[in-house]
């Protein structure tokens, strides 16, 4: 029977909670899957960190609503990086 992304969320919480409180999915490994995984419209209320990925095919992230800083260093990129449409109202650093 398929779960519900409500009944995956609980799970999660459930069973994935570090000592610190917080949603821990670092390391999964999902290189043997074919198909592709999409994380989008969810919600976060503390902080989102994506550090180390390895992605064969596209990384796309769009329309990411941040209120706080959006910190982004160290890509490795063997096609092109794309980035536009940005509306900053802090500082830009190149």
């Amino acid at each position: 029977m398929k779960k519900t992304k409500e009944q995956i969320k609980n799970w999660l919480l459930e069973n994935c909670v570090d000592e610190d409180g917080n949603l821990d999915l670092k390391e999964l490994d999902f290189s043997d899957f074919d198909g592709n995984i999409s994380t989008s419209g969810i919600k976060i209320k503390g902080n989102l960190i994506q550090n180390w990925q390895e992605v064969g095919g596209h990384l796309i992230q769009n329309e990411q609503k941040v209120w706080g800083d959006l910190i982004q260093y160290n890509q490795r990129v063997k096609g092109s990086l794309f980035q536009k449409f940005q509306k900053v109202e802090g500082k830009i650093f190149n």
